[in-house]
């Protein structure tokens, strides 16, 4: 069967191929007869536009050999040439538009006379002009269309000074003479002369018969002040400056502390106390009562509050003044202003505090924001005891913010204590306030039973203010770390401490400290030996650590810069002290 298939495929093939063969064929005789019973019959076929119908459209370029004639010496007439050429006559055209022909200048123009013809032949044309290869912005900017001022200052003439001779030892300021006194001198010694340029000092030798009365009385001037002129410029203190030397009213005394780990840096403790009430006295003070009295603080804290408000304003001196606010999510104050300290303004105070309750929320920042907008007196130290919980709960509640903003805005005017009334009280709130503005805090041991005892201590503390505002400086010559960089007020029962490190071998350490005494500036300066100053313990170390510590966290509060904390993290470590508020940081 599949054999049958084959031969039935194979026949079937071979007849399509003939097939193709015969059409192929037939098509070739019969494309061959048309086209030579065409030719014979005399049929044109136009494939395209013949030369005779395109010669007007499409006009034939010819090329025809050009003779050229023989050269000959004889000029063409005007005529020919002008036909030869082409040229069109246009001086009718030129008389119709009234435009004069224009001659091309086919000489050069005469040499003026004071030019010769040799030095005409030598003359350099002009130069051409270096075009920039792109365009400059500068070159029209600095374009100056029309000129006000003179482009050129004539040159300051120089004044040449004479040689100076100095004098050793002479003083840096020389105080005004009394003129009824240097006109005698004038007159007779030849000393004194007014001229707008002072010359040196001549000091000629002269006995005492040839000075006059007037100034024998006045001037007294032995051989080795006359030398120095020490007598004539003598100056004191009091003359140059208000500030008040404050070193001998003060003690100050320095322990030192050096470890066998830490080769390259010693630290020391400064202690500074006044010597006695006599010598330095109290400064008035403002002091403000800011008392928390939102809803948190809970009636039974806000009893005993009131108990320790109302036994602080017993401990106000004579010259103080005071206020009290009561503050939740506004504050209330008991005066308009500072109330002085009276016992009518006392009991009136003490009628406020007694009607403050507790509700509402809390809002701290707003709060003690308001007590800035007290009038403040120049020469009175400003103080402000807040006692709170420590948990903003409206308004500005970011502890961080609230420090930043803060000390911002008070700058160091106003010097801020702290209480935090419960042990889970806003610790690093309540701490960074308060060192951040030249304060400190305390925090209740032992129940809300300790709280009048506790505001009634800090009040003792901040008492009697001595020196307000201090501020802290290191001589370069003996540069030093030291810390809190803002000092606290000093007061009559509190000493200054300052801690602070050096690098070893530094023989001795300088520093100044500069605050208000009183109605006066006062200074005091400090040279401390620390080669011979008693040895103290390892909690100096540490203590300087902790200030440092401090000193980084109020800075991060105020900027919140990253490379902050991690400088808190690696002086804790260096140190071996508690990061205190560890949760901020």
């Amino acid at each position: 069967m599949d054999e049958n298939v084959e031969v039935v495929a194979h026949d079937i093939h071979r007849r399509h191929v003939a097939a193709g063969l015969i059409a192929g064929i037939l098509s070739f005789a019969l494309h061959a007869g048309l086209i030579s019973w065409m030719m014979s019959t005399g049929i044109e076929i136009a494939l395209g536009p013949t030369p005779e119908d395109r010669s007007d459209e499409y006009p034939l370029i010819r090329l025809r050999d050009i003779e050229f004639p023989e050269a000959s010496n004889q000029e063409p007439s005007p005529a020919a040439a002008e036909a030869a050429v082409g040229v069109a006559d246009m001086s009718g055209t030129a008389a119709e538009l009234e435009l004069p022909l224009e001659m091309p200048a086919i000489e050069p123009p005469d040499l003026p006379h004071d030019i010769s013809t040799e030095e005409a032949t030598t003359m350099a044309g002009p130069e051409r002009e270096v075009q920039p290869e792109a365009w400059q912005p500068r070159q029209e900017i600095l374009a100056i269309e029309e000129s006000r001022v003179l482009d050129q200052v004539a040159e300051l003439p120089r004044r040449r000074i004479p040689k100076i001779t100095r004098i050793s030892e002479a003083a840096d300021i020389v105080y005004p003479v009394d003129r009824a006194l240097m006109e005698a001198d004038s007159q007779d010694t030849g000393t004194f002369h007014e001229e707008p340029v002072p010359k040196p000092a001549v000091i000629e030798e002269k006995t005492t018969a040839d000075v006059p009365a007037a100034t024998k009385s006045a001037v007294t001037i032995d051989e080795k002040q006359a030398e120095s002129g020490a007598e004539l410029f003598e100056e004191t203190p009091e003359d140059v400056t208000d500030v008040k030397p404050l070193e001998d009213f003060l003690s100050a005394t320095v322990a030192t502390y050096t470890d066998r780990r830490d080769p390259e840096s010693g630290h020391f403790r400064i202690e500074i106390t006044r010597l006695s009430k006599d010598v330095l006295p109290v400064v008035p003070k403002d002091l403000l009562f800011i008392q928390d009295c939102s809803a948190s603080m809970a009636e039974q804290r806000l009893y005993f509050c009131r108990k320790g408000l109302k036994s602080s304003l017993d401990m106000l001196g004579p010259d103080d003044r005071f206020n009290v606010v009561g503050f939740h999510d506004g504050a209330d104050f008991g005066f308009e202003s500072w109330a002085t300290n009276t016992p009518d303004n006392r009991d009136t105070a003490k009628t406020f505090i007694d009607a403050l309750r507790s509700a509402g929320n809390t809002d701290i920042y707003a709060s003690i924001l308001k007590a800035l907008d007290i009038p403040r007196e120049p020469g009175r130290s400003m103080i402000a005891i807040l006692i709170t919980d420590g948990h903003a709960t409206v308004g500005l509640k970011d502890a961080p913010s609230i420090i930043r903003e803060f000390s911002k805005l008070n700058d160091g005017a106003m010097s801020v204590f702290t209480m935090g009334t419960i042990q889970t009280a806003d610790t690093y709130l309540l701490d960074l306030l308060s060192y951040c503005n030249r304060g400190d805090t305390r925090q209740i041991e032992g129940g809300r039973w300790s709280i009048p005892e506790t505001i009634s201590g800090l009040a003792a503390e901040v008492r009697s203010p001595v020196l307000s505002e201090i501020g802290l400086s290191v001589a370069r010559a003996t540069p030093a770390e030291v810390y809190p960089v803002q000092m606290m007020n000093l007061f009559e029962n509190r000493p200054l401490v300052l801690h602070g490190r050096y690098k070893r071998g530094m023989k001795q350490v300088t520093l100044q400290a500069r605050g208000r005494a009183s109605e006066s500036e006062g200074d005091m300066i400090f040279s401390f030996d620390l080669e011979n100053a008693p040895k103290g313990t390892k909690e100096i170390r540490s203590e300087f650590g902790r200030q440092k510590v401090y000193h980084l966290m109020g800075a991060f509060a105020r900027s919140g810069d990253p490379r902050i904390r991690e400088a808190v993290k690696n002086t804790a470590r260096e140190y071996r002290v508690r990061i205190p508020h560890r949760v901020a940081f």
